[in-house]
């Protein structure tokens, strides 16, 4: 069944859909007696049937409310070097079907894209995080962080319960900390570097920080992969 998020009052049992969320509801061709769920994006499901569309809105019945089932344990934080082209669009989306909570894009030394990406890069980002979470039927769309650098990103990590950063050069694998850390902790803060990896200079940063290195085996990975890594084992650990 397809979910939609909506910012719309739900007045009297019953939800008009306008704008945006129309177009939405036009595109997947559903009809009057369609069922679908809509959100509001604070874990409440609206089980609904259409009961009426015209040329700008529907109107939309409510059979049923529940608590949304699908999102994770965990708080799952992101912290993620951008990488050029079309690679972080792709993080975003599927890091969100893997139940990522907020994604922080992060400015490091060896970073290609050195400056801010913009207003309209940023938009775009929050467009696909909408998408991404009502394909995936989450009760929340995970929140798309301004863009920071990496001492930014280290204070920011201070505030969660577990923080690790993905290292090369570091022996202690992620099976080991995640398995004595992990069930302990309400939060996790993950960083992943660029293609170059992290600077020496902000490895010594971060260890200072209480952040911890592991290793993600014995492999290079590329950072889209990385981080898709490292929440699928967290899934496992934490849902399956």
């Amino acid at each position: 069944m397809h979910k939609i998020f909506i910012q719309e009052r739900i007045l009297a049992g019953k939800i008009k859909i306008t704008g945006e969320n129309f177009k939405h509801i036009k595109a997947l061709r559903l009809n009057p007696k369609d069922k679908i769920i809509i959100c509001d994006g604070n874990q409440k499901d609206y089980f609904c049937e259409i009961k009426n569309i015209d040329h700008e809105s529907a109107i939309l019945f409510i059979n049923n409310i529940q608590n949304s089932q699908t999102e994770p344990p965990k708080k799952i934080i992101l912290f993620q070097a951008i990488p050029k082209s079309d690679k972080f669009e792709f993080i975003i989306q599927k890091s969100i079907e893997l139940g990522v909570n907020k994604i922080i894009p992060v400015i490091t030394d060896f970073c290609d894209i050195k400056k801010n990406p913009g207003e309209n890069k940023f938009l775009r980002w929050k467009k696909i995080a909408k998408s991404a979470a009502e394909q995936s039927g989450r009760g929340i769309i995970p929140e798309i962080s301004n863009t920071i650098n990496f001492s930014q990103a280290v204070l920011t990590a201070k505030n969660f319960g577990l923080n690790i950063i993905a290292h090369e050069k570091t022996n202690i694998s992620i099976k080991k900390i995640l398995s004595q850390d992990l069930n302990q902790k309400n939060s996790i803060g993950i960083f992943i570097g660029p293609e170059g990896g992290f600077s020496n200079q902000e490895i010594i940063l971060a260890e200072k920080n209480n952040l911890q290195p592991i290793s993600l085996g014995k492999r290079i990975l590329r950072t889209e992969t990385a981080s898709l890594f490292i929440l699928s084992i967290i899934t496992f650990l934490t849902e399956l």
